[in-house]
């Protein structure tokens, strides 16, 4: 492998990892594949998408498989299924080939008719570049995960992945004249059009003293982050002290540490082992049951055995207080 295609210009100090985390993104990046597929499959009327008679076979082969009925599908590890594997023999003709125009079509690549069909808007106008680079990374995504696929499990049975990787290295690398090449020459021409295109302002200062400025056709005057802040702060108090401690004056007598300088999650005061001593998880009942007006509203009978019953409906509305309070 050459060292300089998989680090993908890291010492120019631009990076493209090529695998690197979308799992919150990830039904984003599979659609795309979905409709390349849902593409090859439908007929297409009158427009002229003329396949080799190879890919056709492939898809008409695929079209007649089922898909698996076990979900999620079955492990890479324990050889795929049929209908993925055939799924990207599919892709796999595709993208390691070289595409000819020819007379009255000069786009022969599905992928590209693809792309270049995903970037018409409902008006029929063109996409903008800020539209496109989506939906190119994406296309590479996918493309380098069906290659990597397509190098530990090939049709013919055990091959050396170091040996795959050189017969199909033409066609995954940049620099080299592939789909993936071309694909990764327009993100960057997209994304630096993108770069370079001025864009309208944001906000505008309303005043010249800069005091006041319009935000989503909205007039916003610097004071008045002001009185946000000293109205959530009153509202927050309200909250805290009103509904959730239910006006009961706490107080420690001591010193509680917090140690500003502990950065680890879910650490606080609360937390802290050596504020252990002011911990009592009945604190907050035994107040309750003392304040005669928060027994009545919380408490509807007592047992012979002195286990008070709650009145659920008035402990849900706490717990509704205290959650929108913390939240």
């Amino acid at each position: 492998m050459k060292e300089e295609k998989i680090t993908y210009f890291l010492d120019s100090g631009v990076s493209h990892d090529p695998f690197h985390k979308v799992s919150k993104l990830q039904s984003s990046y599979t659609q795309i594949l979905v409709h390349f597929v849902v593409f090859l499959l439908r007929d297409k009327g009158d427009y002229p998408l003329l396949l080799p008679p190879d890919v056709d076979a492939l898809i008409e082969a695929f079209a007649q498989t089922p898909p698996p009925s076990q979900l999620p599908p079955p492990l890479f590890e324990n050889g795929g299924n049929l209908y993925y594997i055939r799924l990207v023999e599919i892709l796999m003709k595709i993208w390691t080939r070289t595409w000819e125009p020819t007379l009255g079509n000069f786009m022969t690549d599905p992928t590209m008719c693809f792309v270049a069909l995903s970037c018409i808007r409902r008006d029929y106008g063109w996409a903008e570049p800020t539209q496109v680079t989506p939906l190119l990374a994406r296309m590479i995504y996918n493309m380098q995960t069906i290659f990597l696929f397509d190098l530990h499990f090939y049709d013919t049975g055990p091959v050396d992945v170091r040996e795959r990787y050189m017969m199909s290295e033409g066609w995954h690398c940049q620099g080299r004249p592939s789909m993936f090449n071309i694909l990764y020459s327009l993100q960057h021409l997209a994304s630096s059009i993108v770069y370079q295109t001025p864009s309208l302002p944001a906000f505008t200062w309303y005043n010249d003293q800069q005091t006041e400025f319009v935000w989503h056709g909205a007039k916003i005057t610097l004071s008045m982050f002001c009185e946000m802040g000293q109205e959530l702060m009153q509202l927050t108090y309200e909250a805290f002290f009103d509904k959730v401690f239910l006006g009961i004056d706490w107080s420690v007598s001591g010193y509680l540490a917090d140690d500003l300088s502990n950065t680890s999650p879910g650490y606080s005061f609360v937390t802290d082992a050596r504020n252990s001593k002011y911990y009592d998880r009945m604190a907050f009942m035994c107040e309750i049951m003392e304040t005669p007006h928060l027994q009545e509203e919380f408490v509807i009978a007592i047992t012979p055995q002195g286990t008070p019953l709650l009145n659920l409906a008035r402990a849900r509305t706490w717990l509704n207080d205290y959650s929108n309070t913390l939240g």
